[in-house]
């Protein structure tokens, strides 16, 4: 959970001369979440394919995308 929060945050801000840069590094956070569980399940990365950690990641994703609009937004 903490590393998809974290990842949103330095995905914003490396982005953040875009215009739409919440919705790239909130969609790229998500994306690789579930890219890490899919290949967890396939056996490519070591640990175990778990739906809660797909839903505890996105959760996360989108803890952060609040706190940024709320913080940080113009």
């Amino acid at each position: 959970m903490l590393w998809a929060y974290a990842l949103t945050f330095a995905l914003y801000f490396c982005f953040c001369e875009i215009q739409k840069a919440l919705l790239i590094s909130s969609f790229l956070s998500v994306l690789l979440s579930i890219i890490t569980e899919i290949m967890q399940y396939i056996g490519a990365f070591s640990g175990t394919f778990d739906i809660i950690d797909i839903i505890t990641e996105i959760t996360a994703v989108l803890i952060a995308v609040i706190i940024i609009k709320k913080e940080f937004s113009k």
